[in-house]
């Protein structure tokens, strides 16, 4: 009986202490924050000139694509072969 006087008096003191406070969305909020912001290194602004590079490689190369006006049937044209010819 001693022994659940004492785990009552445990009890009681637990009770008066205030429950601790931990400020932890405070610190999550203020991680999620640090992860929006782009931080530029190096290889991400040469990685950007490098896609700014090939779109532009891109352009021109459809560009072309599309103003060639002949087809692979034009290279059997009998007119075709004796020019190239």
């Amino acid at each position: 009986m001693d022994q659940l006087n004492k785990i009552e008096k445990l009890f009681e003191r637990a009770r008066l202490v205030g429950t601790p406070v931990f400020h932890v969305g405070d610190r999550i909020l203020a991680e999620i924050e640090d992860r929006r912001t782009v931080q530029l290194t190096p290889f991400s602004i040469m990685a950007a000139l490098s896609a700014a590079a090939a779109v532009i490689a891109l352009v021109y190369a459809v560009n072309s694509w599309l103003s060639m006006t002949w087809t692979l049937a034009d290279y059997f044209d009998p007119t075709v072969l004796n020019v190239l010819l």
